[in-house]
């Protein structure tokens, strides 16, 4: 999987309408996910794994990731690119949360997050 996976799933996700998901489900703003794919292309880390994504009922995104006992969600508000981070260790039920604002142009955002989830892949390495 390479940026260009992101890119093309954030554009799957713009074929959805209100309703998708029986009778609810609201429309992704297409624009919000084109701001969206460039934010991850230009600041998750490459030596991080991609997440997972997928649409939220209320016309949002949510990526996910698996790294050792750690399930990791980022649930992705659009169009503001506001993010609730929340990471729960499945052996100890230890959970961490944070919020994120993926637009923020100074890259200390998504600076905090690559090593947020950095932290966690090491810890499942070892």
């Amino acid at each position: 999987m390479n940026q260009e996976f992101l890119r093309l799933r954030l554009e799957e996700l713009t074929l959805l309408q209100d309703g998708w998901l029986d009778g609810k489900g609201r429309t992704l703003d297409r624009d919000s996910l084109t701001r969206l794919a460039q934010a991850f292309d230009e600041g998750l880390s490459p030596d991080l794994p991609l997440p997972h994504l997928y649409p939220t009922p209320e016309g949002g995104v949510q990526a996910e990731w698996t790294l050792g006992r750690w399930e990791i969600s980022l649930e992705i508000t659009l169009p503001t690119l506001a993010a609730d981070y929340q990471a729960v260790d499945t052996a100890t039920g230890e959970s961490l949360e944070q919020t994120f604002l993926l637009a923020a142009q100074d890259g200390t955002t998504w600076a905090a997050l690559n090593d947020a989830l950095a932290q966690l892949q090491e810890e499942a390495k070892a």
